[in-house]
């Protein structure tokens, strides 16, 4: 995982030193991933509202040869149709009409959505390299569910770290957006 690689490196590198390491939703699951490649390093971790989910241990994990037909037909076909199922998915999922529905849908308060918060999905979206980095996140994450689930990466944290726990911090409600550090003031006086 590319999110994961660049935490790791990050402390390694230029912390250098025992850290906590803490993200909020997607980039909470990063730290949690992150902290079983740091084992010296990772002093703890604290999730803020973190993505991620359990996995289902009834499942079987199935382990077999690949034939030549999976490696040369079946497979290169099912990257094709990922590529255009996908392609067709993220190009929906960034228009900005869509981006508003999502976010009325899922924000408590709907007021609180409004067209900087749609604006600064969109922009990053539009980069001429998104597409490919959405397909390439996809296909991983659908390729490794069971690696990467919250009780897998728990067990592994468990048995690899010195960690000395996990904090998980979530909220009731969505956040204010702050406008100035002046309404930051006001709000805590």
């Amino acid at each position: 995982m590319v999110w994961r690689d660049q935490v790791v490196d990050f402390v390694k590198e230029i912390v250098k030193e025992p850290a906590v390491l803490v993200g909020n939703s997607l980039g909470g699951f990063t730290a949690l991933v992150a902290a079983t490649g740091l084992p010296d390093l990772a002093n703890g971790v604290a999730l803020l509202n973190s993505a991620g989910q359990f996995g289902d241990g009834k499942r079987e994990t199935k382990t077999s040869e690949e034939t030549a037909l999976q490696k040369f037909v079946l497979k290169p076909l099912k990257e094709v149709f990922q590529r255009v199922v996908l392609g067709f998915l993220f190009w929906q999922a960034k228009q900005p009409a869509r981006i508003l529905s999502v976010l009325k849908s899922v924000y408590i308060n709907s007021s609180n959505v409004d067209d900087y918060l749609v604006e600064s999905i969109t922009r990053p979206a539009q980069d001429p390299n998104a597409g490919e980095v959405y397909y390439r996140l996809m296909t991983r994450f659908m390729m490794n569910q069971r690696k990467y689930t919250l009780d897998a990466v728990l067990s592994e944290l468990s048995s690899r770290c010195c960690c000395s726990g996990v904090t998980l911090i979530r909220g009731l409600v969505q956040p204010k957006r702050i406008e100035s550090k002046s309404s930051i003031q006001k709000q805590l006086l």
